[in-house]
């Protein structure tokens, strides 16, 4: 079957989880700091392992806060998503890649019933409260870095849906054939300088999704 892609933060749920999990205990420069620096990596500003080392030294997220935030996952989810993953599962193979803490991620994929094994993020080890980054882990270089011993399990026509530049790298790189740009709660300045056409909620994506599957089987 096709596959499908999809980042989390700011895609899969409507926010960047780090900046959510951490809120109530970062003052607001703090908060406006890591904000600042997500944004200069998911626009290519600097590299992915440089913007997660950054925001994970200022945020420093709690096993507490992650597992408050992970609670509920229905309070996060982007609307439409779980109705769309649902429908393409009958017809696509769908996965989660993305530059988030996969402890984080795991309950919002279960919440709309992707596997763990088709889930990619960053992985690491707790030492009571504390996160320690898998240095090994290649997801922690990129995406790219993460995707390239993924390729092999993935099917044509392999379509990645994301909000960073991160995510069209992986369409530049030749790892997915097609890049959909999701813009509905955050619109990066690469989509207009690459003149991609952005898309602006679920419904919108669903077409986009249903024109490129239809165009494969014709």
């Amino acid at each position: 079957m096709p596959t499908v892609l999809f980042d989390f933060d700011s895609t899969l749920i409507r926010c960047e989880s780090l900046e959510e999990i951490c809120a109530e205990y970062l003052d607001d420069d703090t908060r406006r700091d890591i904000s600042l620096i997500t944004q200069a990596g998911m626009e290519g500003k600097i590299s992915f392992a440089e913007s997660l080392s950054m925001r994970l030294k200022l945020a420093q997220p709690t096993k507490t806060a992650i597992e408050k935030f992970t609670a509920n996952p229905e309070l996060y989810l982007t609307h439409g998503m779980k109705d769309l993953i649902k429908s393409l599962s009958t017809r696509c193979d769908i996965w989660v890649i993305s530059g988030g803490l996969v402890d984080v991620i795991y309950p919002f994929a279960e919440a709309v019933n992707i596997p763990r094994e088709r889930v990619r993020g960053i992985t690491g080890r707790w030492d009571g409260e504390i996160f320690h980054l898998k240095k090994s882990d290649p997801f922690v270089s990129g995406k790219i870095e993460g995707c390239q011993a993924l390729v092999r399990h993935w099917k044509s026509p392999t379509l990645a849906v994301g909000d960073g530049i991160t995510d069209f790298a992986l369409y530049q790189e030749g790892l997915v054939n097609h890049f959909l740009p999701y813009t509905e709660h955050v619109t990066r300045d690469f989509v207009k300088t690459e003149k991609l056409t952005p898309i602006r909620n679920v419904y919108e994506l669903k077409s986009a999704i249903d024109s490129i599957l239809e165009a494969a089987t014709s």
